[in-house]
């Protein structure tokens, strides 16, 4: 429930459209994600994130195994872009992103208001010690328009790409672990006035690539698709990057910050 505390609240609802459970407390929350196995206590933990906009914090809940419920597992009161001023330290979007090689677990936050250059933070996800999670700062990446907001971020765990809405331009792509190159794409569409979620996209979207120095070949068929034992849903996203009449240009890199 998007309202401010005390009635703002995470419902959990089953496949069958019957509430579970309304975890009141948040203070205006906004998006939702998803992700498994979080170690706790050397126990793989599914979570649920959520941004509460208010509180410019994260909450982290976890899962109960057989999906009847939740309950908040968050360290302290979990306080993310810090310094940020007015709606640039109001948190909106998130994705979270699970590192295929060791497992560990990350939320890549989208606030409500950003600058051109560095719109995302991205924070690691891990116990405290005692059973709870905290976040710690990793990085900021990621352009924008300077028109709109970014609002729906999505992440393909397997491949490692990160994708985000950028509402008045297109879609952006970047590598989602901060150790390697960070912009992979950037799809600017026409009409501009383009997607205020990702679902919005479609193969009939007439799109010009932006392309980066590293596609060297002038067919590559990129795959973005969420496996089913993750239990996340299928993107089903199957682009064909073409030759484009575009000036190619190099991608930037973005500080890597810590693990």
């Amino acid at each position: 429930m998007k309202v401010a505390a005390p009635d703002g609240a995470l419902a959990v609802f089953g496949l069958d459209g019957k509430l579970r459970q309304l975890a009141k407390g948040p203070d205006r929350p906004n998006n939702v994600d998803v992700e498994y196995g979080l170690e706790l206590d050397a126990t793989p933990t599914d979570i649920a994130v959520l941004t509460e906009r208010l509180g410019r914090r994260l909450r982290v809940y976890a899962i109960a195994p057989d999906g009847s419920g939740v309950r908040d597992i968050s360290a302290g009161t979990m306080p993310i872009l810090a310094g940020a001023p007015g709606d640039q330290g109001a948190p909106m979007g998130i994705g979270l992103y699970r590192r295929p090689k060791d497992g560990a677990i990350f939320a890549i936050v989208a606030p409500k208001a950003g600058p051109r250059e560095n719109y995302l933070w991205q924070y690691r996800l891990e116990d405290d010690g005692t059973g709870r999670v905290k976040a710690t700062f990793v990085r900021r990446f990621g352009t924008f328009s300077g028109s709109g907001e970014i609002e729906a971020v999505a992440v393909d765990d397997e491949l490692g790409y990160v994708y985000y809405a950028d509402e008045a331009a297109g879609i952006h792509k970047w590598l989602a672990d901060q150790m390697r190159q960070a912009r992979i794409a950037s799809w600017r569409c026409s009409p501009p006035r383009a997607i205020g979620r990702i679902a919005r996209a479609s193969a009939s979207t007439h799109c010009r690539m932006a392309r980066v120095t590293s596609f060297q070949s002038t067919n590559y068929q990129a795959k973005a698709s969420f496996t089913s034992t993750s239990g996340k849903a299928n993107l089903a996203a199957r682009t064909t990057i073409q030759p484009c009449c575009c000036r190619s240009r190099a991608a930037p890199m973005e500080p890597t910050g810590s693990t």
